[in-house]
């Protein structure tokens, strides 16, 4: 049970981690 908590948070956390590099991708690509 523990384990599967701790592989969803990391999914989570990966997730979050990815979005944000891809808003630098996409403001550079706009220039701001």
């Amino acid at each position: 049970m523990r384990i599967q908590d701790e592989y969803e948070i990391r999914e989570e956390r990966e997730k979050i981690s990815g979005e944000l590099k891809g808003m630098k991708k996409y403001k550079k690509l706009i220039g701001a």
